[in-house]
């Protein structure tokens, strides 16, 4: 991917977020309504929430699915990506993206122009965020970043994907089987992968299949 900021192709990935914000200051305010305020509270009538590990693919014109998004983000980054051709939106929460992770998260969005980048992180990300950027400069698909903020007041993040607002949220239903989504990601270790969730031709919650290894001691959790 090739990383662009304001028009500004970054071929060299910056050695912290600090330079990174001070060059191009209006990363950090893209999203700076998410630490202001009350979350907004999302019911599961038209939303889909995307756990750690996993993500989704939803098109505006989808008739099931108004807002996508997640929470409890600690040291995970929430991944947006717009795509005007498509008119596709893609919500990814993950501790890391490798270069084959990305491929599969551009591919899934079914485009070939530049698509629009928000980074989100929670208060303990920062270190994850930096090999992510560096992943995204050393492939050839062209990004545009558009924000990057990270801090302990952010939490739960929904997308709208009619009109590409972001907004903190409060989801109040995490749909079907978060406890066998959640021991994916527990007893996976370091070799969990990421997970379509959702189905955008069929507009249905897909979940799996995947394996997962026993935990030990399951029973003090």
């Amino acid at each position: 991917m090739v990383l662009s900021i304001l028009g500004t192709v970054v071929d060299k990935c910056p050695e912290s977020l600090d330079q990174l914000h001070q060059q191009f200051v209006h990363l950090r305010d893209g999203v700076s309504m998410l630490g202001r305020g009350v979350a907004h509270p999302v019911d599961s009538s038209r939303s889909l929430y995307v756990a750690a590990n996993e993500f989704a693919v939803v098109y505006d014109m989808d008739s099931s699915v108004d807002i996508v998004g997640t929470d409890s983000l600690g040291s995970s980054v929430l991944l947006i990506l717009r795509s005007s051709d498509s008119c596709s939106t893609l919500v990814c929460h993950a501790s890391h993206i490798t270069t084959s992770d990305m491929d599969m998260l551009i591919s899934s969005m079914n485009t070939t122009t530049m698509l629009q980048m928000t980074i989100i992180g929670g208060y303990q990300s920062q270190s994850n965020v930096m090999p992510i950027l560096a992943t995204i400069i050393s492939n050839s698909h062209l990004i545009e970043l558009v924000a990057l903020s990270f801090g302990p007041l952010i939490s739960g993040v929904g997308v709208n994907v009619k009109t590409g607002e972001i907004f903190s949220a409060r989801f109040s239903d995490k749909g079907p089987d978060m406890d066998l989504r959640t021991a994916r990601t527990l007893a996976g270790g370091q070799n969990v992968v990421l997970l379509n969730i959702y189905n955008s031709i069929m507009e249905e919650l897909t979940i799996g299949p995947f394996t997962y290894s026993p935990m030990r001691a399951v029973d003090i959790w």
